[in-house]
């Protein structure tokens, strides 16, 4: 992903509204933007000084760091905010606080990211990637081929014998033929010389047949050098049939340059100094399992700018073997199963889980005193949900009152429904007021009330949490 940025960097309005005492401080906030799968995500901190005065937040983007070019995204009343991109793109942003007394706050930023495309489209980007690199088409490659037996590798080699006075090769094999039955030790070498090229290979294996049912051990081992390429290959086949079923297991491993010869064009030739460029330069591992025309693999490999491994599977997981135990992570059909993960951060585009298995908590506190000939909020914190649920909320708030202040008293609302009250005594008292209630989709709050007939009466210091599930 692009890089994320951080600023704090206050820039200034030309607002005239007037800060009044219970203001938070609003110049102080860290603004995030990091990029995430279709947009941007935005965070940021809420002030130390009276946090809770903070009402809501305004955010504003720019295709440039001017931030008179700035237009108004909209608003939230939390501390994240997602802009939703549909191509990638590089913004900047800022954001503006407004307290409870509508004073606005100075514009923190800009902070600015790049987007990420849409999970969909990255995805197939990504295996285009893999698609047109050096691994995956080596490894299709050898799916595709059909393994030659061993009466073919030998027709091939005497034929290259025929073709080419230049080749020796040395072949000896230990051969019993009883019937139909036949047993071949395998064991040759051929070497080939030429004004620009070497090279050597060599074969061994075991060989047994019955009635056209065989089993094959077969190991060939390749070295070439020339002046444009070098190449060491080390090819291992096990096989066997039986009444025309085919299993097979293929290894190679293999390392390899090729170049070319550097333009010398309009120059004079020195053709005992001429140079070359790597074209391509790669060492890979891969191996193959067929059993009647399926065949997958796998592979790791390297082509000087990524390495990558792969698995051309239709199940794969990682875990120990052990009975009791669930396998925590498992591919099957190209579907990934996960048992239990711990992610730090992660971009999800679309989240399908269990109905009530998230847990939206939110919380928060308030210190400044206040006093009130009437029912009144003092404090207030809202969550969404998006499935039926139980609301459960608990407020905490110290109240000072005394002797012929009246009945001072405080109460619980959740979603307009009042919970319990407290209230009554004289002197300084901490109310602690919880409970639940039964809520359908949608934005709902919790809020802790309080009265003080005489006007006497004072709240502080009050702090309000509400919880719900979202699916």
């Amino acid at each position: 992903m692009a890089e994320t940025e951080i600023c704090t960097t206050c820039c200034g309005t030309g607002s005239t509204s007037i800060e009044y005492p219970n203001d938070p401080d609003m110049h102080n906030s860290v603004l995030i933007a990091k990029p995430t799968y279709g947009g941007i995500h935005l965070s940021w901190t809420y002030p130390e000084h009276n946090p809770h005065a903070v009402t809501h937040t305004l955010v504003f983007r720019s295709e440039t760091v001017d931030p008179d070019a700035r237009v108004h995204l909209g608003l939230t009343n939390s501390s994240h905010y997602v802009d939703q991109i549909d191509e990638p793109a590089t913004y900047y942003y800022w954001i503006q606080f407004v307290s409870i007394n509508g004073t606005k706050g100075p514009l923190i930023g800009p902070a600015s990211a790049t987007s990420e495309d849409f999970i969909e489209r990255t995805l197939e980007g990504l295996t285009q990637k893999i698609d047109e690199g050096m691994l995956a088409p080596k490894l299709k490659d050898i799916i595709g081929r059909v393994s030659e037996n061993e009466t073919a590798i030998a027709a091939e080699r005497y034929s290259r014998i025929d073709a080419d006075g230049n080749l020796s090769l040395a072949f000896s094999d230990l051969e019993v033929n009883v019937g139909d039955l036949q047993t071949a030790l395998i064991d040759a070498q051929e070497e080939f010389r030429s004004a620009d090229q070497a090279m050597v290979n060599t074969i061994e294996g075991l060989y047994a047949s019955i009635n056209n049912n065989h089993s094959l051990i077969l190991e060939e081992q390749t070295v070439r050098s020339s002046e444009t390429g070098a190449l060491a290959q080390d090819l291992s086949t096990l096989e066997t049939t039986l009444n025309g079923n085919i299993a097979q297991v293929q290894t190679n491993v293999e390392t390899s340059i090729d170049a070319v010869e550097t333009d010398l064009s309009g120059l004079s030739r020195d053709l005992t100094n001429v140079t070359y460029d790597v074209e391509s330069i790669s060492a890979s591992y891969t191996t193959v399992v067929n059993v009647n025309g399926l065949i997958g693999g796998f592979g790791i490999g390297n082509d000087g700018t990524t390495v990558e491994a792969g698995f051309d599977v239709d199940r794969f997981w990682v875990g120990r073997t052990s009975s009791d135990k669930v396998k925590p992570f498992i591919v099957d059909n190209g579907v990934a199963y996960l048992d239990e993960a711990r992610i730090r951060n992660a971009s999800i585009d679309t989240l399908q889980i269990a109905g009530n298995a998230v847990t939206v908590p939110a919380t928060r506190t308030r210190n400044s005193g206040q006093s009130t000939t009437y029912w009144r909020t003092y404090i207030d914190v809202g969550i969404y949900v998006d499935e039926p649920c139980y609301l459960y909320s608990i407020a905490t708030g110290s109240v000072w009152y005394g002797e012929g202040w009246g009945d001072t008293r405080a109460a619980l609302f959740i979603a307009n429904t009042k919970i319990a009250e407290q209230g009554g005594a004289e002197g300084f008292v901490t109310c602690a007021i919880a409970g639940a209630t039964y809520v359908y989709p949608g934005y709902h709050k919790a809020r802790l009330e309080f009265t003080s007939p005489s006007g006497k009466g004072t709240m502080s210091s009050a702090s309000i949490f509400i919880m719900g599930t979202k699916r």
